[in-house]
């Protein structure tokens, strides 16, 4: 949305920069900027550091982190922190070609093909809040127990079918234990994306929101783990190191299973 406000469509990145560096978008221009100062930081770093430099709190940052830096192939884009573009590598690509980041700031209202007819629907949303109220409340992962009765999520490494501590890491849980607010993407009215905070005995930073479904599943019963504090962490590293939360939780599985048998020793 931060990139229409500032009168661009679409970003086509090509070629390779010879040192790091970031993309600095507004309103109508578009720089390339040294970000030899930023590589190696994680993206809340990162973010923090190009606000500062460029003198403006609502610059809006598409980064990675240090696994799109060194080229892990599941690296994702992180924006705002706590949204990623994963499940491609996409991290990689942009490790690849030296750009630590995206910085956009726009400040022009985008023109609307028929503004009538959007606000029509804008209010037909609002007006219909009992389709989207479940989504508003608790988010994504409110039906985990309904998942295992149906056999239809991830349990050790795809192994098994049953986690009798499903509801210890639902939506119902993130609510009642550390979430501590609700919010949304641009304009949504829905606002339903978790935020979350824990103090011991992890310290988990609510700048990277919360662990969404397809999260507290890899992380959690994925790898059997039923710690909902440990899962929001593992969340917010990657989310900091701009890794795909669910191929991590993944290879992770993957991994445990393998040293259970024998495949993998602490050598």
């Amino acid at each position: 949305a931060e990139l229409k406000h500032a009168g661009y469509d679409a970003i086509i990145v090509a070629g390779k920069a010879e040192k790091p560096v970031y993309l600095w978008i507004h309103d109508g221009e578009a720089s390339i900027r040294d970000a030899s100062h930023l590589w190696g930081k994680n993206t809340k770093e990162t973010q923090e550091t190009i606000r500062t430099e460029l003198g403006d709190s609502l610059i809006r940052v598409a980064a990675i982190g240090p696994a799109g830096e060194n080229l892990v192939r599941v690296a994702c884009i992180i924006n705002d922190l706590k949204d990623a573009a994963g499940r491609g590598g996409m991290g990689a690509v942009m490790g690849s070609k030296n750009l630590k980041a995206i910085a956009v700031r726009g400040h022009k209202g985008p023109e609307v093909a028929e503004p009538e007819r959007l606000k029509e629907l804008r209010q037909w949303v609002l007006a219909h809040r009992e389709l989207w109220a479940s989504f508003a409340e608790l988010g994504t992962g409110a039906a985990m127990e309904a998942y295992i009765a149906t056999g239809n999520i991830p349990v050790r490494n795809f192994l098994d079918g049953e986690f009798p501590e499903i509801g210890e890491i639902s939506a119902q849980a993130v609510r009642d234990k550390i979430r501590i607010k609700m919010e949304g993407c641009y304009a949504c009215p829905v606002r339903c994306k978790k935020v979350v905070k824990v103090d011991e005995p992890y310290s988990v930073d609510p700048a990277y929101g919360g662990p969404e479904y397809e999260t507290l599943a890899a992380i959690g019963c994925n790898c059997g783990v039923s710690d909902l504090k440990a899962i929001a962490k593992g969340n917010e590293l990657c989310g900091s190191y701009s890794l795909d939360t669910i191929s991590t939780g993944d290879i992770v599985a993957f991994a445990m299973e393998c040293y259970e048998n024998g495949l993998l020793t602490t050598k």
